[in-house]
Parts: C-alpha cells; sequence; structure tokens
C-alpha cells in the first residue's frame, strides 16, 4: 500500500468515526424525555425589516438555557451562513428537500446542521448558498422537516421571508407561535395588516402571537406605537431600538447581538422577547376573530367625571396650574416613548410621583411611580399602558375645592 492510498484510508476513517459520532448524538437527542418542542416562526411583514436578525437572538437567547434549532426555510440564497462566515462544505437546507417526505428523518437532519462552539445550545439549518440550491420547497417537504428537527431541540426557530405561498402556509401551519415582524412606516403596517387578513381567512383561521417592532433607523414621522397595535389588532411582543452600529459590530465578530454585548439595550429587548415566548402557552390571539383594540391612547368613551378633592392647603389657582402642567407635558411624554427614550420617561415618572399626593392627587402619585418603574425596567410595553391610563385620568378628573381662606377667591 502506498502512501497516497494509506493517506486516503486515514482520512475515510476519520470521516466515518466522525459521522458515527454525530449520529450517536443525534440518536442521544432523540431519545432524551422532553417537553413537546415549540416550533416558532418569524416572518416580516415586508423584506429588509430585520426578521432574520429578530431570530437569531431570539434563538440564541433562548439556546442559552435550552435547545435550539434555527433554520432559514427560503427559496432564495440564505444569509445566516454568510454571517457566520461557515465553511464552503457545510450542508444546507438543500440536501435535506432533495429526499422524498418520507426520507427526512431526524438522523437525515442533523447531520446538516451547524454547530459554532461559542454557542453550544444552538445549531442552525442554514438556508441556500448557491443559485443551484435555490428552488421552490414543496409544502409535504417542510412539515417532514419541521416534524424530524422537533424531535432534535426544545425549540425550532424558523425564518421565513413575506410571503402567504404554500410553502409559507404549511410552515405557519405547523408551528406553535407566528411572529410579525414590522417598522413603522405607513407601508410595513399596511403589508402586515394584509397579512394578517388573509391568514385570517384560511380554514381554520391562523392565530397569531404578536408583533415585533424594529426601529432600525430613527424615522422623522413614526407611526405611534398604539396605533399599530389598533390597526393589526395584536399585541406587541417587543419594541427593537435602533442599533444599527452594534448590530453591525456584532455581525462582523460573527456573534448574535445578545452575546456580542449582553448588557445593551437591545440585547435585554431581545432576551425579554425570549422569556416571553418561551412561557407563553400557545398563540395568544386568533387572527380571524380577534376583538379590535381601542388605541390606548384615546380617552375612553365615557362622560363620567372623576371628582377629586383638593388639598385645602394648596391655593386652588396652583393646583389647576398643576392639573394643565400634566396634561400639557403629555405630548412630550409620547414623544419620548416613541424614541426609546427611557431617562426621560423615567424622570417623568419620578416627578409626578414625588408631587401628586401633595395636590391631592393621589392616583396621579401612583401612576408616577409605575412610570418611573417601567422606565427603569425599559419595558415600553407597560410605559404605553401607564400613559394611556394617565391620559384617560387627565382627561376626567375635576377638582372640587374646599372654600377657606387659602382657597377662596378674594
Amino acid at each position: 500500500m502506498n502512501q497516497d492510498n494509506l493517506s486516503m484510508n486515514t482520512n475515510a476513517l476519520i470521516r466515518s468515526v466522525i459521522e458515527t459520532r454525530r449520529m450517536e448524538a443525534a440518536y442521544d437527542r432523540i431519545a432524551a424525555p422532553r417537553k413537546p418542542t415549540k416550533v416558532i416562526t418569524f416572518m416580516g411583514a415586508k423584506g429588509g425589516v430585520g426578521t432574520t436578525t429578530v431570530a437569531l437572538n431570539t434563538a440564541a437567547a433562548l439556546a442559552q438555557h435550552s435547545q435550539v434549532i434555527l433554520v432559514e426555510v427560503r427559496p432564495t440564497l440564505g444569509t445566516l451562513s454568510l454571517y457566520f462566515k461557515a465553511p464552503a462544505r457545510t450542508l444546507t437546507i438543500a440536501h435535506l428537500l432533495e429526499m422524498e417526505p418520507t426520507a427526512i428523518k431526524p438522523t437525515e437532519a442533523e447531520m446538516c446542521l451547524w454547530s459554532y462552539e461559542s454557542m453550544p445550545g444552538l445549531w442552525l439549518l442554514f438556508g441556500p448558498r448557491t443559485m443551484e440550491q435555490c428552488r421552490e420547497i414543496r409544502p409535504d417537504k417542510v412539515k417532514a422537516l419541521l416534524k424530524a428537527l422537533a424531535k432534535l431541540a426544545d425549540y425550532v426557530i424558523v425564518d421565513i421571508p413575506s410571503s402567504l405561498g404554500e410553502t409559507n402556509r404549511a410552515v405557519i401551519e405547523d408551528s406553535s407561535q407566528l411572529v410579525l415582524v414590522i417598522e413603522r412606516d405607513a407601508i410595513c403596517v399596511q403589508s402586515a395588516n394584509l397579512i394578517l387578513l388573509s391568514i385570517g381567512a384560511w380554514k381554520p383561521p391562523v392565530q397569531v402571537t404578536g408583533a415585533i417592532i424594529v426601529n432600525r433607523e430613527a424615522l422623522s414621522t413614526p407611526i405611534p406605537i398604539p396605533k399599530i397595535e389598533a390597526e393589526l389588532e395584536v399585541p406587541t411582543l417587543a419594541v427593537i431600538s435602533p442599533a444599527s452600529d452594534l448590530c453591525n459590530a456584532a455581525q462582523n465578530a460573527g456573534l448574535p447581538v445578545v452575546m456580542y454585548d449582553p448588557e445593551s439595550l437591545v440585547a435585554g429587548t431581545m432576551a425579554t422577547l425570549a422569556e416571553r415566548l418561551a412561557s407563553a402557552p400557545g398563540r395568544l390571539r386568533s387572527a380571524g376573530s380577534h376583538m379590535r383594540m381601542a388605541d390606548p391612547l384615546e380617552p375612553a368613551k365615557t362622560s363620567a367625571k372623576i371628582l377629586v378633592r383638593a388639598s385645602k392647603h394648596v391655593p386652588q389657582a396652583m393646583v389647576s396650574q398643576y392639573l394643565s402642567k400634566c396634561r400639557n407635558h403629555l405630548p412630550a411624554l409620547k414623544a419620548a416613548l416613541e424614541g426609546c427614550e427611557f431617562e426621560a420617561a423615567r424622570k417623568f415618572g419620578h416627578q409626578m410621583k414625588g408631587t401628586g399626593g401633595a395636590y391631592g392627587f393621589e392616583e396621579l402619585t401612583e401612576v408616577g411611580a409605575l412610570i418611573e418603574r417601567a422606565a427603569t425596567d425599559q419595558n415600553i410595553n407597560e410605559l404605553w399602558n401607564q400613559v394611556a391610563d394617565l391620559e384617560t385620568y387627565l382627561g376626567h378628573v375635576e377638582v372640587t375645592f374646599d372654600e377657606s381662606p387659602t382657597s377662596a377667591n378674594p
């Protein structure tokens, strides 16, 4: 046996050992007892809204405590293999989709997964890497693929393009949760609304977990978040603050943002989103039968008055001025929330907490404390809820005065 033949046999033996170990690991994961796998699908309302970035960071956050597979299901070129600079020999979803559905088993799927040593709980199934791999995906094949992947992990995170074709429908119908990723511009919101109307007409209608609002850049006239919620009639699961430089730096490092800078605002938001999706028992809202949500920034349609007796130790003029000041500050508070300016909101809440009771408005003290706490936690959804309550209160409160030397008119 010459040296070349010996080297070839040695390489073949090494590949055989590696393949055997990978298959044994797959069998171990298949046999391991676990709770039912959640399949969470992310779809953008239109292209270029950051869906893959959101899916990647959600998967990475979940992978810190669970086994997670992130898969790009798309007929066109994927982007995650470029993000992680995966070797050219890495297998992709195209290799599995060449098989018939009955042949797509967990062991075959496991052989195509790519792992990154910095993320031991996360595996990736890349989308097509060459034009030759790009082709339409049969719905029965993608259903078989999701079934196989579900036997290998606690969570399967699916990144799909903005489309309501038969393949995406197959993915959505086999998902535990569907999340829409949108931006705060009119075209994107209109597109999201059309998607919701379309899938709501399916039989049976598909339920939607909620929306993730991405602020990729500061817009001059962004649509207010409560207006988006009222238009789409689904809850907002998270609001992602602008962080283009951070995202670019993380990409250059080949890491998700939640690992590159775990202390950043974006990473914290992603971690909270992952926890919320993990703890949700299932889909939260039906796209075909949900009730319309009232705009939180609109006062309740009621003529009921909230009567408050002002402190007898404060002159009437000062009480009235204080109430007017609170009302006048509402637009600035909303603008702060629109720009995710949590420190400005925190200061507003702190000041109201300290002054409301002194003028006889105990409700303002309580709401101020809640606004301060939500801003400190950077909980944008709770902030909007509290601002809605505040506006309703300020729109209906009326003050009564005791006749006393400090409050009587001269």
